[in-house]
């Protein structure tokens, strides 16, 4: 049999040599960084949105035209308030929890709401793809 894999088309797929994973059980994986990176801009995202939810609802009459904008901005500000400050919490404390297999599922599931915006969409699925190796799984105690 010769060594060219492409000598013989007809040849059955050969299985990986011995040795070749290439990740160390328990070694941190390279898209930690960079889930910790995702988790803290969303977290800087989240609080920069609780903070406009706060400034429309104390000082939503001074933006305001008129009495009706002025309800339209207090209601605006208790969304993105009641909205964000959770979302800020929930991505604040990602990298921070234990790591076991709860933390893989969190992280999975702070990266699925990623998916849900155009502007984080790339980001997401970038983080994605990396979350579901089985190097990450390793790391996290979650085989």
């Amino acid at each position: 049999m010769s060594q060219n894999p492409f000598a013989d088309p007809y040849q059955p797929p050969q299985p990986f040599p011995p040795g070749a994973a290439s990740f160390v059980p328990g070694q941190k994986p390279a898209v930690w960084t960079w889930y910790i990176v995702y988790c803290g801009a969303m977290a800087a995202l989240y609080l920069i949105c609780t903070g406009l939810g706060i400034a429309m609802l104390a000082g939503g009459s001074a933006l305001a035209d008129g009495a009706e904008e002025t309800q339209v901005l207090f209601i605006q500000g208790i969304a993105f308030s009641v909205i964000c400050l959770p979302l800020f919490a929930f991505y604040a404390a990602a990298p921070f929890l234990p790591k076991n297999k709860f933390a893989w599922y969190y992280g999975f599931a702070t990266i699925g709401i990623g998916l849900t915006s155009c502007c984080t969409l790339p980001f997401s699925i970038a983080l994605l793809i990396q979350w579901l190796k089985p190097e990450v799984k390793s790391y996290l105690n979650a085989l």
